[in-house]
C-alpha cells in the first residue's frame, strides 16, 4: 500500500497508536510498501523506548509481531526491560510464547529474551514468573529455593551418579564441553533439557573433570560473553545433583576470574548469591580469595555486598562482624587451571599398521569401514586390500572367492568395497576391467537403467541393483551404482586401481602400494623391498605407490635392482605387452614429484609427477582422466594419492571435511604455508571460538597437534614474518591464542608464543599487533612450570618508550617474575 510519503506515515500511526487497536495497527503495517514498512517500524520502537505508557502498549504488540530474529528480540526484551511499568513487563512476558503453544518463537529465541528481562528485573513476582517461562522453553528451574535452609545438609558428602537412559553416550568430550561453553554464554544455542544430567553423569564416570569446566569459565570471560546468571542455575544445578565438592572450586574460581576481568560484570551479583546460598555447605571456615575480598571489603555495589555475605558465611561470622582482612600488599599471583599437561599422541607418520592374514574375519573387517575419505578409513581400506591380495596369493582367487561367498558391501558408498564385491560374485575378469577402465557405456544408459530397476532392499542396508537384459550386450552388470555416480576423479582412480590389483594377485603378483603407516604414506625402503619380492605387479598400483612416497632421493634410483614386468593382463587390452615396473620406479625417483597450490577454488591443486600418468593404459584410455589426475579434484589427492601433505588438507580452510579430517589425522611437517592457515585460524574474530563449534573444534586439533610434538616454531615464525614484511595483520588481538591455552594446546603452543615474540620483537620496528599476544602471555605465564623470558623481551621493556607495546611487555615480564617467585615459594 503507497501513502503520501513519511508525514501521512506518521499521521495515520498516531492516529492508530491513539485509537489502540493494536490489531488494526499489525495489519495497517503489514500492508505497507518496503520503504514507509520502515518508517513505521522506527516509529514504533520509538514509541515503544520512550513514549508514553498508553502507546507502548499498543506498539508493543506490533513490534513483537514483526521480530524475527533472537537479536531483535532481545532488543526488544531490553526496550521492554528498561521501562518502569511493569504492567507493560508483564504483558511482554505473557506475549512470550513458543511455536508448539501458538506463539511465533522456538524456544531458543525465548530463552534470549527471558535472559534479558532476568538480568534487568528487580521485582521478586516478575522474577518468579520469569523463571516459570524459562522452564517452560526447557531452561532448568530456578536453584535457588529461599524455602530450603541455609544450614549445613550434606551436600559436601555426596557424589554424582550416573544418569541411567541418556542419548548419546558415551558422550565425546569436546561436543559436552562446547555445549556446556554454549549454555553458559550470552548467546545461547538450542537448549539441551538434559545438559545437566549429562555433565553429572560425565563427572561421575570420568570422562570430563572439573577443570574442565573452570577453563570453559575462562573461554567466556575472554571473550566477554560469559552469562554469569545462567552461569548460577547451572552451577547451581551441579551442586543440587551431588556434584558440590568437584564443582565448588569451578563456581569459585569463576568468581575470582570475572572480577578480575570486571567487578561490574552483569550477573556478577547473581552468581555470588548462588554461591553465598551454598556457602555453609563448605567444610571449616575458609577465606575468599584476593579479588573476591578486595569486592566485599569495598561493599557500596550489590556485586560487593553479595560477596561480603559469601565471606561472612564461608568464615562462618556474622555478617555485620566479618572483616575480609587488610588490602593485599602485591598483586595476586592467580590460581593455576593446570593448563600445563604434558599430553602425547602417536604422530600418524610414526604409527605402524600390524599385518595380518585372517581369511575368516576380512569380510566383517572389510564392512567396519565407514568412511569414504578419510585419512584413517583410507588407509585401512588400503591396508585390508593388500591382505585380501596376499590371501589370493596364498590360498588361490577360487579358494578366496568359496571363503568369501555372499559377500557384500554394506556402505554402497565405499567404492574399495564395491570393487571387492563385484571381483568375489566372479564377474571381473580382464575384458571386463578394460570396460571399466573406457566405461564403455554412456552415463545417460546407466541413468535410464537405474531409474528403471532401482529398488530399495528391506533390509535398509544396501541397494539392490538389476540391469534390464536389452543392455547386457552392451556391458555386463558389474557394479552400475559405480558407473552412474563415479563422476569424481578419486572414484574412478580408486575402482580401477582395486580391479588391478585383484587380478594382479590372481596372475600371481603383488601390492606395493598399500601404505606402511596410519596416515596413508608409503616409505622409499618397504616400496624397494616389496618390488624385490614380486613376480609382477600393476601399472596403475605401481604410480600410486610412488604419489604415496613421502621419501625418497634421486639416489635411492640406483638402489632399485632387477627387472619386475607389470602383469600382461592389466597393461594392455587383450594382454600383449608388459612393461618394466622397476624401470618406472628408476625415473621417477630420479624426477621430482610437484605439488602445487593454485587460486582456484575448484581446482586448487597442481602436480607434475616425473612418470606421466598417460604411460599407463588403463589410464590413458579413458579421455581426460589422465590430465584430471594432474589437474586437482579435491577429493583426487588427499588422502587416497597424495597422503602426507597437510597442505593439501587445509585447501578448503583450517579443516578439510569435517571434525575427521583434520590436520591432526595428516602427517608430515607442518612448513610455513601451514602455519600461515593456522595463524589464520587463531587470530579469526573471538566470537567464533565459543558459538561455531566446528571452529572451536579447530583448537581441539592445535591440542593433538601438540600431544603430537609437530608445533614447529622456526615455521611458525617463518609464516610470521612473510605476512609482516607484507605488512599484513598475522596475529589478530591475541585472544585465539588463549583459547588454544585453555583448550590443551600449550604445551606445544607456548613455545611457538615465545619464539614469535623474540623475533617480533628484535625487528627494526616491531608489530604493533604483538601487544594482544603479550597480553595473553602476560595472564597465562603462571601455568608455565619454569617460564623464560627472552632476552629480546627483557631489553625491550628497558627501553624509554612509553608505547602500548612497551607496556605490555614490561607487564609480562613481571608476571613472568612474579610466577617465578611463586613457584620457588612454594618448593
Amino acid at each position: 500500500m503507497e501513502t503520501g510519503g513519511e508525514q501521512d506515515v506518521e499521521e495515520r500511526l498516531r492516529a492508530l497508536l491513539a485509537a489502540g487497536d493494536a490489531a488494526a495497527l499489525i495489519t495497517w503495517v503489514r500492508d505497507l510498501s518496503r520503504a514507509d514498512e520502515a518508517i513505521a517500524q522506527a516509529l514504533l520502537e520509538e514509541a515503544l523506548a520512550s513514549g508514553g505508557t498508553a502507546d507502548a502498549a499498543v506498539a508493543l504488540p506490533v513490534v513483537l509481531d514483526r521480530a524475527t530474529s533472537k537479536e531483535e528480540l532481545a532488543e526488544l526484551a531490553a526496550a521492554v526491560a528498561d521501562r518502569p511499568e511493569k504492567s507493560l513487563r508483564r504483558a511482554f512476558l505473557k506475549r512470550l510464547v513458543p511455536y508448539g503453544d501458538g506463539g511465533y518463537f522456538d524456544h531458543n529465541e525465548l530463552l534470549v529474551a527471558l535472559d534479558v528481562l532476568a538480568a534487568r528485573e528487580t521485582d521478586p513476582g516478575l522474577l518468579v514468573s520469569i523463571d516459570r517461562k524459562r522452564g517452560m522453553a526447557g531452561a532448568p528451574p530456578p536453584l535457588i529455593d529461599p524455602s530450603i535452609d541455609q544450614g549445613p545438609s550434606g551436600l559436601w558428602g555426596l557424589r554424582p551418579m550416573a544418569v541411567p537412559g541418556l542419548p548419546e553416550r558415551p558422550f565425546a568430550y569436546d561436543s559436552l564441553r562446547h555445549r556446556w561453553m554454549s549454555h553458559l554464554s550470552t548467546r545461547p544455542g538450542v537448549p539441551d533439557e538434559r545438559l545437566t544430567e549429562k555433565v553429572l553423569t560425565a563427572l561421575a564416570e570420568g570422562d570430563l573433570e572439573a577443570r574442565d569446566l573452570l577453563t570453559v569459565s575462562h573461554e567466556l570471560l575472554v571473550t566477554g560473553s560469559l552469562n554469569l546468571e545462567r552461569a548460577a542455575r547451572y552451577f547451581g544445578a551441579l551442586v543440587l545433583g551431588g556434584a558440590m565438592s568437584q564443582v565448588w572450586p569451578v563456581a569459585m574460581g569463576t568468581a575470582e576470574a570475572s572480577v578480575a576481568r570486571s567487578s561490574t560484570t552483569p550477573g556478577l551479583s547473581a552468581f555470588l548469591r548462588m554461591l553465598a546460598h551454598y556457602a555453609a555447605e563448605t567444610p571449616g571456615p575458609s577465606d575468599l580469595p584476593p579479588l573476591l575480598a578486595q569486592l566485599a571489603r569495598d561493599g557500596h555495589t550489590d556485586a560487593g555486598r553479595q560477596a561480603h555475605e559469601l565471606g561472612a558465611r564461608l568464615a562462618r561470622t556474622p555478617p555485620d562482624d566479618y572483616d575480609p582482612g587488610p588490602a593485599a600488599a602485591a598483586e595476586p599471583v592467580p590460581d593455576h587451571l593446570g593448563l600445563w599437561v604434558e599430553r602425547t599422541e602417536s604422530d600418524p607418520q610414526r604409527l605402524s599398521l600390524p599385518v595380518r592374514r585372517d581369511l575368516e574375519s576380512l569380510p566383517k573387517r572389510l564392512n567396519r569401514v565407514k568412511h569414504e575419505s578419510q585419512p584413517r578409513s583410507v588407509t585401512r581400506k588400503q591396508f585390508l586390500l593388500d591382505e585380501l591380495a596376499a590371501l589370493i596369493r596364498l590360498h588361490g582367487a577360487a579358494n578366496v572367492r568359496e571363503a568369501m561367498s555372499g559377500f557384500r558391501a554394506l556402505n554402497p558408498e565405499c567404492t574399495t568395497t564395491r570393487a571387492i564385491e563385484a571381483w568375489v560374485s566372479g564377474v571381473v575378469t580382464p575384458e571386463v576391467y578394460w570396460r571399466v577402465a573406457a566405461r564403455g557405456i554412456s552415463t545417460v544408459e546407466v541413468r535410464e537403467i537405474w531409474a528403471e530397476t532401482m529398488t530399495y532392499a528391506e533390509s535398509g542396508e544396501r541397494f539392490r541393483r538389476e540391469t534390464p537384459a536389452s543392455l547386457l550386450d552392451q556391458d555386463p552388470p558389474v557394479i552400475g551404482r559405480w558407473w552412474a555416480a563415479s563422476l569424481g576423479t578419486r572414484i574412478r582412480l580408486e575402482m580401477l586401481h582395486t580391479l588391478e590389483v585383484l587380478l594382479v594377485a590372481e596372475a600371481g603378483g603383488s601390492m606395493v602400494s598399500a601404505p606402511c603407516k596410519s596416515d596413508g604414506t608409503l616409505c622409499v625402503n618397504d616400496l624397494l623391498s616389496r618390488l624385490a619380492e614380486a613376480t609382477c605387479v600393476g601399472p596403475v598400483d605401481v604410480l600410486v605407490a610412488l604419489h604415496r612416497l613421502r621419501n625418497g632421493t634421486p639416489a635411492d634410483a640406483a638402489r632399485v635392482a632387477g627387472e619386475v614386468p607389470t602383469a600382461a593382463t592389466v597393461t594392455t587390452p587383450g594382454g600383449a605387452l608388459t612393461t618394466s615396473a622397476s624401470a618406472t620406479v628408476r625415473s621417477w625417483l630420479a624426477g621430482t614429484l610437484d605439488v602445487t597450490l593454485v587460486d582456484e577454488p575448484s581446482d586448487p591443486v597442481r602436480v607434475s609427477p616425473p612418470v606421466p600418468w598417460e604411460s599407463c593404459d588403463a589410464v590413458a584410455t579413458r579421455p581426460g582422466f589422465a590430465a584430471a589426475l594432474t589437474r586437482g579434484e579435491h577429493g583426487a589427492f588427499a588422502p587416497y594419492l597424495l597422503p602426507g601433505r597437510p597442505l593439501l588438507v587445509l585447501g578448503h580452510g583450517f579443516r578439510s571435511q569435517g571434525r575427521n579430517h583434520t590436520l591432526a589425522d595428516v602427517g608430515g611437517p607442518l612448513d610455513p604455508a601451514v602455519w600461515a592457515h593456522v595463524l589464520e585460524a587463531l587470530r579469526g574474530e573471538p566470537d567464533k571460538y565459543v558459538h561455531q563449534e566446528m571452529t572451536s573444534y579447530d583448537l581441539e586439533v592445535l591440542a593433538r597437534l601438540s600431544a603430537q610434538g609437530r608445533l614447529d616454531g622456526t615455521a611458525a615464525v617463518t609464516a610470521c614474518e612473510a605476512g609482516w614484511d607484507d605488512r599484513a595483520r598475522v596475529l589478530g588481538d591475541g585472544r585465539g591464542w588463549e583459547h588454544a591455552f585453555l583448550r590443551g594446546a600449550m604445551v606445544g603452543l607456548w613455545p611457538v608464543a615465545i619464539q614469535i615474540l623474540d623475533s617480533g620483537l628484535r625487528r627494526a620496528d616491531p608489530p604493533a599487533e604483538l601487544g594482544g599476544l603479550v597480553e595473553v602471555l602476560a595472564r597465562r605465564v603462571h601455568e608455565v612450570p619454569e617460564p623464560v623470558i627472552p632476552d629480546a623481551v627483557v631489553a625491550f621493556a628497558a627501553e624509554a618508550s612509553d608505547s602500548p607495546l612497551h607496556r605490555a611487555v614490561r607487564s609480562f615480564a613481571a608476571a613472568g617474575d612474579r610466577a617465578r617467585r611463586s613457584r620457588g615459594s612454594r618448593h
